[in-house]
């Protein structure tokens, strides 16, 4: 932990400085380029109100959130050291187990995470999110490190993403966590490609491997991967491309488990459009194999910590919103998802305000209503208050 926040305060006093690449002669070689040093990363206050609904009573918790971002870029080989940290407290006991447990989910085979806990449910948390170094050619290149290596093509379910999957509804976490491995891609066209990418685990059957193809056909852009995901052989194909004036997405992913029959199959769909008016409109459809067909009589215990075989706790999941800039700096948003077997309802609604050009304002809001006791009713509402500034 000392490490972690000697580190960040040092990149703090010094974040105002820049270091750019300068000659006598205003001309610069390529082949020998000065390195480039950027800096930069945000402060964020998150304040989450929880109403009660019976037997949940009031609650309050409080979410500080800190990142520092440092990339050291050259002609070929680059860099990056990013350093998550955060401080929650509050009188939601719920609260600090889920994000204690989030912690232990996010730790890869390198120990770079510190956290500590108080009596008061308050928890401070440091982390290394990326550590990588990149070589890159014209064609190819090479990055090894913690870093995030992003297959998905959807916006909302992302199938495809068998390295590092993120949860839609922690919208706190823009960056999505990053994975400790190595990743080799080749470009030999400029829509075509292969990828080769390695996660380590912390155990031999936790190890991700695969091999990535991509190219475009008939204005569609095209995936199609496979390889071993927790010793399980996994297969998937994507695709991107429009319908007219209507984009058009979708990711397939297929999982053959040891000891099970037949495979397991994730899938999505998604659509959007701009209006002309500038509203935005989407809406995608989720089918996960392994999710639930009907109404639980608890709900309390439903797990929404998704991973690459299990997207969303229910089989057949639908999801539809749309954004609008309100006017200059103010944006509204909703979404809502709704598993129509299972009878869930999530309802998401966000407004943002821009006060200046590094500081926001956002609101978020999220309603859980369920099919419980043969009755449809709300069965957790949560609103979240955040400032954010970025330098």
């Amino acid at each position: 932990m000392k490490i972690n926040v000697t580190i960040t305060l040092l990149l703090c006093v010094v974040e105002s400085f820049q270091i750019s690449a300068q000659t006598d002669s205003g001309a610069i070689n390529k082949d020998e380029a000065i390195p480039i040093l950027k800096l930069n990363g945000y402060i964020k206050e998150l304040n989450i109100f929880t109403v009660p609904i019976a037997p949940i009573k009031f609650q309050y918790t409080q979410l500080v959130h800190n990142r520092i971002n440092m990339k050291l870029a050259a002609n070929k080989v680059s860099a990056a050291l990013e350093i998550r940290n955060r401080f929650f407290w509050g009188d939601a006991p719920r609260g600090k187990s889920s994000f204690l447990k989030q912690l232990k989910n996010q730790h890869e085979w390198m120990d770079l995470s510190h956290a500590w806990l108080s009596k008061n449910n308050a928890v401070m948390h440091s982390n290394i999110e990326r550590f990588w170094m990149e070589y890159r050619e014209e064609k190819w290149s090479v990055k090894a490190g913690r870093q995030r290596i992003n297959w998905g093509m959807n916006n909302s379910w992302n199938p495809n993403d068998i390295f590092n999957s993120y949860n839609m509804f922690d919208f706190d976490y823009e960056e999505r966590a990053g994975v400790d491995g190595i990743r080799f891609q080749y470009q030999p066209k400029e829509f075509t490609g292969l990828e080769l990418a390695l996660r380590l685990g912390r155990k031999p059957n936790e190890t991700t491997t695969a091999i990535k193809y991509n190219f475009n056909h008939q204005s569609y852009d095209w995936q199609m991967l496979a390889g071993i995901y927790n010793n399980n052989i996994t297969a998937g194909i994507g695709w991107q491309g429009s319908i007219g004036e209507m984009g058009f997405k979708g990711e397939t992913q297929a999982f053959k488990r040891k000891f099970h029959p037949g495979y397991l199959i994730n899938s999505s769909i998604e659509m959007d459009y701009i209006l002309k008016n500038g509203w935005y409109l989407f809406t995608a459809i989720l089918y996960n194999g392994q999710g639930i067909t009907k109404p639980l009589r608890d709900w309390s215990g439903l797990s929404f910590e998704n991973n690459p075989e299990n997207l969303m706790p229910t089989r057949w999941n639908l999801i539809g919103g749309c954004t609008k800039e309100i006017e200059t700096l103010f944006t509204g948003r909703i979404s809502i998802v709704y598993a129509p077997f299972a009878n869930l309802m999530i309802t998401i609604p966000s407004l943002t305000y821009g006060i200046a050009t590094n500081v926001d304002v956002d609101f978020f809001a999220q309603s859980y209503l369920a099919q419980t006791e043969g009755k449809f009713k709300a069965i957790s509402h949560s609103i979240f208050i955040r400032g954010k500034w970025s330098f």
